[in-house]
């Protein structure tokens, strides 16, 4: 069912519509109340957009401050690698800076020490240089102190500790600490 404008009969409600707003005493009236419900509606829509766009602002806020904080966190990871990074290039650097000295102390303590016994490190401190290592019983670690005190680079050895490891496969296994000054101080 269509209705169609030319030919149909005016739909009642329109009609008395039309009557009311075409009395001269009405107009005024009419334009007024057409007017407040027009500025309602303009009003209505632009409280509706700016509630609808303060709310856009608000979840891309929260979303910006969720990628910030896993960023953070990644870059506090990222931040952490760089520094352990740092510090083993500022270690490669000064073992690179003492050059043919550092590598002929090395050679020197290793060229000293009896086959009995093995290095587990060689570290710098304010002492002069720690070794740490393991030998086959105290005569071991006794051979490595007295053949230290030959060597051309380092002097003064001073055993710090020595203890008995208890391995099944080597009864007479020790550890031990021993502290080197440098002979050119």
């Amino acid at each position: 069912m269509r209705f169609d404008y030319l030919h149909d009969p005016e739909i009642g409600a329109i009609a008395k519509l039309r009557r009311i707003a075409a009395a001269p005493e009405m107009r005024a009236p009419s334009l007024v109340l057409l007017l407040v419900v027009v500025v309602e509606l303009a009003i209505g829509g632009m409280l509706n957009y700016r509630c609808s766009l303060g709310r856009a602002q608000q979840l891309a806020a929260e979303r910006m401050e969720r990628v910030t904080a896993s960023r953070l966190q990644q870059l506090k990871i990222d931040t952490s690698r760089v520094e352990r990074m740092l510090a083993l290039d500022a270690r490669i650097h000064r073992i690179r800076g003492s050059g043919a000295a550092e590598a002929a102390r090395v050679l020197d303590i290793a060229n000293h020490l009896p086959a009995s016994v093995w290095l587990r490190s060689i570290t710098d401190s304010d002492k002069g240089e720690v070794l740490v290592g393991r030998a086959e019983g105290l005569t071991s670690v006794g051979d490595a102190v007295r053949e230290m005190m030959s060597a051309s680079t380092v002097a003064s050895p001073q055993l710090m500790e020595a203890r008995s490891l208890d391995v099944k496969a080597m009864p007479n296994l020790m550890s031990f600490q021993m502290t080197l000054a440098d002979r050119s101080k």
